[in-house]
């Protein structure tokens, strides 16, 4: 027998008698079920305790006709990837249009899936796990509701691309908003969060149709792409306790008109429908229906994405305070024309200038010790470039690669001449 911390430490995999692996999962670190290997069959009983310590996990027991039965235990907090889908229809309890898997005393423990060709589903009252893709690319489903309120783990794309859905009326204590929930959910226009909910995460209402969103009290964190190509959002309100806003979790909403933040808030805010850092020293984020846009002297810092996909804005009056353009800061501004980057700027990181298609002329500051990769790459109708040093000061910047790809003026003229790029 080998001990428990033994096991754990070198993570060694063991299986029993019934065909199931128990090992510690590299990625989660928990102690995780899955079958030895795809011939496994008849009925399968998962354990809820292996050499003295709970498992949490399970992984893999997805398409596999062979297993007649299979009981999970209630230790189980959460379900790697596709774990039960595809398997003989007698595994399954089946509840108002919905696939389940259960403990010994909880026949709708787990959510699997909706049945296809059905527009309305309700999940068991009994119901605290949702599988990774429960609705994903169903098509037909319209209106999900929620029976209890005991869910505790929501796997990611719950939702994908269930472009008929328009009504989902989530619990009361629902744990998160996971990546991609409900992404190309294009008919849903507006969604009910309930307090409690911490986070949204990466593409979790990408390419949807949400025109309106109250977000809780209660949320922290939007991640990367949350709210990315939503065409029909006008404005968003920041709560209070919102502590961290990724910089792609609003871009290329092309319709979204103002961004406000609650005055507690003690991380960001908003002036006249832009959003910045609290003390105002940091750009967040410009909603891109802006036509103009004259940056506060306080401001030192344009964030990453901050402008990005602004495609009315025709004029940035950028102060001599700020030192640093972020990653696509100024990035698919279709209509700008000219921009000056004063000399008190000392970087222009990565697509920072990327894909201005109507800039003509671009006046870089003197100050400028770093240029990133693909910086002014595919602004094609750039006709000037003028930098205000002289040409052996231009030959001291660091520039990334491709920063002028696709570019087709080829020199840059300084106080004492021009230069070649």
């Amino acid at each position: 027998m080998v001990s428990k911390n033994l096991w754990r430490l070198f993570k060694v995999e063991y299986f029993n008698p019934s065909g199931v692996n128990y090992y510690v999962s590299y990625e989660t670190n928990r102690l995780t079920a899955s079958p030895v290997n795809r011939d496994i069959s008849g009925d399968i009983v998962i354990v809820g305790e292996f050499f003295g310590e709970k498992v949490t996990a399970i992984s893999g027991f997805s398409n596999n006709l062979n297993i007649t039965s299979l009981t999970v235990p209630d230790t189980i907090e959460y379900i790697d990837r596709d774990s039960f889908k595809g398997l003989n229809e007698s595994v399954y309890n089946i509840y108002d249009n919905g696939r389940y898997i259960g403990t010994d005393d909880n026949p709708y423990f787990i959510f699997v899936e909706g049945l296809l060709n059905c527009e309305t589903c309700l999940i068991h009252e009994d119901t605290e796990l949702i599988c990774v893709n429960a609705f994903g690319l169903n098509y037909d489903i319209k209106t999900v509701r929620f029976l209890g309120d005991k869910i505790k783990y929501v796997g990611y794309g719950m939702f994908d691309t269930a472009s008929k859905l328009e009504n989902v009326e989530l619990p009361e204590h629902f744990p998160s908003i996971p990546f991609s929930m409900f992404r190309r959910c294009t008919s849903l226009k507006t969604i009910a969060l309930p307090q409690g909910i911490e986070s949204i995460g990466e593409s979790s209402f990408s390419e949807s149709g949400i025109t309106a969103i109250d977000l809780p009290i209660s949320l922290k964190t939007i991640g990367p792409g949350a709210f990315e190509n939503c065409w029909g959002l006008k404005m968003i309100f920041i709560p209070k306790n919102v502590e961290n806003i990724d910089p792609r979790a609003f871009i290329n909403c092309l319709n979204l008109g103002r961004i406000d933040a609650d005055n507690s808030n003690e991380h960001y805010t908003s002036s006249s429908g832009v959003l910045f850092n609290k003390n105002l020293t940091k750009l967040v984020k410009v909603p891109e229906e802006t036509t103009s846009l004259i940056i506060p002297s306080s401001v030192n810092e344009l964030g990453d994405y901050s402008m990005y996909s602004c495609e009315e804005l025709t004029s940035i009056d950028i102060p001599d305070s700020v030192t640093t353009i972020g990653r696509a800061a100024i990035s698919h501004c279709l209509r700008i024309t000219e921009i000056t980057i004063p000399d008190s700027v000392i970087t222009l990181d990565d697509f920072a200038l990327n894909y201005c298609l109507s800039l003509a002329t671009l006046n870089l500051g003197g100050g400028i010790k770093t240029i990133g990769e693909l910086c002014i790459a595919s602004c094609r109708k750039l006709e000037t470039i003028n930098f205000n040093n002289y040409i052996d000061k231009f030959n001291e910047i660091k520039f990334g690669s491709n920063w002028n790809d696709e570019v087709n003026v080829h020199e840059v003229t300084c106080l004492d001449g021009t230069v070649n790029i």
